[in-house]
This record gives structure tokens, sequence and C-alpha cells, in this order.
């Protein structure tokens, strides 16, 4: 045990300094306490809450668009519900994959509302990672199915049935940008915990 009033090193079991005879006990606790306190270090509770944080308001926005015009054929406008749930349509055929969307929205919406507070008031970091996993699957699938919309509407678009009078809206783009958005809060939540955990390391090794 290093005395930190002279530097010299002392048997383990020491009170006193056999140097300056400084309280050695006194002079180990400060260090248990930052031991103690480091795993709940503001970094990594900031980094989990607005990790969560940002997934949460990306789902809304992701929810919101879904509303508005994804696609739309001559003077007809159809939002992100319209075409998951009308089929028959000529711009909703072969897109019941967008049903996804929503569903994926709501798992990481209902996700973020328990993983933001959680980020700060708990420690478990299993539960971090896996709800930031769940989430970042969620967000990646809900990315694929808006993808598949794309490619499949763009085929649409160059059928010379349609005359090209097919367009994508503004609705389908908000909602990609609020999938990006999910997956970065997920990626950053993912990794706050590893940060607390390398700094609990680090000041273990000093």
């Amino acid at each position: 045990m290093k005395c930190l009033s002279c530097g010299i090193e002392n048997e383990p079991t020491a009170k006193f300094c056999i140097r300056c005879g400084a309280p050695l006990a006194l002079m180990e606790q400060p260090s248990q306490e930052k031991r103690t306190t480091l795993s709940t270090a503001p970094i990594e509770k900031i980094g989990s809450a607005a990790g969560s944080g940002i997934a949460t308001l990306a789902a809304l926005l992701i929810l919101l668009c879904f509303m508005l015009p994804w696609a739309s054929c001559g003077n007809y406008e159809f939002s992100g519900l319209d075409i998951a749930t009308d089929s028959g349509d000529t711009v909703g055929e072969g897109a019941a994959c967008l049903c996804a969307v929503p569903l994926t929205a709501f798992v990481i919406l209902g996700l973020g509302l328990l993983l933001t507070p959680y980020g700060f008031l708990a420690e478990n970091r299993v539960i971090k990672w896996i709800g930031s996993a769940v989430q970042g699957l969620a967000a990646l699938l809900g990315t694929i199915s808006a993808i598949l919309f794309f490619i499949r509407t763009n085929a649409l678009k160059n059928d010379p049935q349609t005359f090209g009078m097919i367009h994508i809206r503004y609705g389908f783009w908000g909602a990609l940008i609020g999938y990006l958005g999910a997956i970065l809060g997920s990626l950053i939540g993912f990794a706050a915990p590893f940060v607390g955990l390398f700094a609990e390391r680090k000041k273990g090794e000093q």
C-alpha cells in the first residue's frame, strides 16, 4: 500500500506509514469509493439514455411519416398505411412488407420508453445490451421493408403500363431517415455500457 503523503510502499496490512506515520486506512478509502461509483459513470448513463432517446424520437418520426404520402400515381397520393392495407391497388400490389413498418416502429418506441429512464436509474448492462440489440434489429428489419418497397415502386415506374406516373413521395424518405436514426440510437445505447466497462478496467489497472 503506497502512502499518499511520502510515496513509500508499506505492507498491505499496515495502518500507518512506516516513514511519515500518516494513516493509510484513510488514504485507501477514497480509492475504494471511486471504484464503487465508477460503474455509474455519467458518460455511460448519458450514453445509454441518449441512445434510447434518439431511437424513441426516430420511432415517432417513422409512425408520423407512415401516415404521409409514400407514393403517388398521377394526381393520387398513397400513404404508407394505404399501401400496406390495400394489396389490390396498383402501388400497393406486392407491398405487404410495409406492414412491418408500424410493427417495428412500435417495438423501437416501446423499448425506447423503457430503456431511456433505465439508462439513468439502473446499472444492469446485460439488459441495456439486449434492449439496444433488439431495437437495432427492429430498425434493420424496417429499413429492409422500406428498401423492398422502393425497389418494387421503381419497377412499377419503369413498367410501360403505368406510363412512368408512379413516384416515391416524401413520407418514404422521412421514414427511411427515421430508421437510420433508430439504428444510430441503438448503436449508441449498445456501445455506452462497453465504454463504462472499459473505464472500470482502466481504473482498476491504475
